[in-house]
């Protein structure tokens, strides 16, 4: 080989390796053009996850609030079934005194000159309760508001019948 074909041979591989440089310089600019769009969805993704930490920051936070208000809601239930049974209990109380107290109902009510009405009332009971109800409540207002007065004249608790008979005369 001369030098010639040599000096052709290492120009046309110059020429070949410039193909090559030119060719990896173009693969190596869209390398770093993929590179670019890849930071730019991951500088996104970085803004996306410090945004969702601090949802999620907040969401903590009023989970937080719910969990304490819903501890309040507990306990506020929890003081209304106590005081639903207290009222229970008074209720079978009241009851309870309006039966041992039949008689003596009977007699004020004759004494306020209502024991017609409330006749007439008790053979309506069964088509009209709710009537019946409210006016049975008033008179057992009535009846509770008298016999405080008859507890505080005489100053004791346990009111002799013969005595709440006659008062009641005095009374009317």
């Amino acid at each position: 080989m001369s030098e010639k074909e040599i000096l052709e041979k290492i120009a046309l591989s110059i020429e070949e390796i410039k193909c090559d440089v030119k060719d990896v310089k173009e693969r190596f600019s869209k390398v770093e053009e993929r590179l670019d769009r890849v930071e730019g969805r991951l500088d996104k993704l970085e803004e996306e996850v410090a945004t969702l930490k601090n949802e999620f920051g907040n969401m903590k936070t009023e989970m937080q609030s719910m969990q304490v208000e819903m501890q309040n809601m507990q306990t506020e239930m929890r003081n209304m079934k106590a005081e639903m049974q207290n009222m229970q209990t008074e209720i079978q109380s009241l009851r309870q005194a309006v039966l041992e107290n039949t008689g003596c109902i009977d007699t004020l009510f004759n004494a306020f000159g209502g024991v017609i009405q409330f006749k007439t009332d008790i053979e309506n009971f069964k088509a009209d309760i709710n009537k019946f109800k409210d006016e049975a409540s008033a008179k057992i207002e009535n009846l509770v508001e008298v016999t405080n007065k008859i507890k505080e004249e005489y100053g004791r608790h346990d009111i002799d019948l013969r005595i709440m008979k006659e008062k009641i005369g005095i009374l009317i």
